[in-house]
């Protein structure tokens, strides 16, 4: 499941299907089977001459668990977790989870309540999706600011994740942050990655579940 806001929805690259299209692509060369879930549903038709599997969890505007200027009134990603999220009609519970939340947080919130934010909401996840695998993003960089927040809130990702795996959770984390380069791999909004910057979150999402998909 890819899950997070307009990002993982794709703004700035919908026709390639944003990280999910060269995600799918690595797959596909490797020989391997992946198909994505969620209630939302986008992307082309067909990547790498198969055909693109368009769910997905992407909510624009959205953030972890508070409403937001942006975010239309919603509290975020913790209102579609279980449902429709995990429903039968979304494609089920995931066997694996790839979270990318927080840029629109970061505008509104301090780091301090985004990390506790967070942390409520991975324990929301694994009570619905227990023996799911979940990857974790440390969020890529604003192309203004200083993006202060983001950074604090990435370096609390680490360890909320070590104390996922102490208690027997399935989670780790990838770090989208460093190497992101912000003057290339961002659009002209200057949040939203551009194709370059999306091939790059594949390849940092796919150099952590790449082992784990079948033939």
């Amino acid at each position: 499941m890819p899950l997070g806001d307009s990002i993982t929805w794709g703004v700035g690259d919908l026709g390639n299907g944003e990280y999910r299209g060269p995600l799918f692509g690595l797959a596909v060369a490797a020989g391997q089977k992946i198909t994505f879930t969620g209630s939302q549903t986008n992307g082309p038709a067909t990547v790498s001459g198969q055909t693109f599997p368009q769910k997905n969890e992407g909510h624009s505007g959205w953030g972890i668990s508070q409403a937001n200027p942006n975010s239309g009134g919603s509290k975020g990603l913790a209102t579609i977790i279980p449902t429709p999220g995990f429903s039968t009609a979304s494609g089920g519970v995931p066997n694996i989870i790839l979270l990318h939340i927080g840029t629109n947080d970061s505008s509104f919130f301090t780091a301090a309540q985004m990390t506790s934010d967070l942390s409520g909401f991975l324990d929301q996840i694994f009570t619905n999706a227990p023996d799911a695998y979940l990857v974790i993003a440390q969020i890529i960089p604003l192309g203004y600011g200083t993006n202060a927040v983001i950074k604090t809130y990435n370096q609390s990702i680490p360890g909320l994740v070590q104390k996922l795996v102490n208690s027997g959770k399935h989670a780790t984390y990838v770090d989208m942050y460093t190497g992101f380069t912000t003057s290339t791999m961002l659009g002209s909004d200057v949040v939203h990655p551009n194709t370059s910057g999306y091939k790059f979150m594949a390849d940092r999402w796919y150099s952590v579940i790449g082992s784990m998909l079948p033939k």
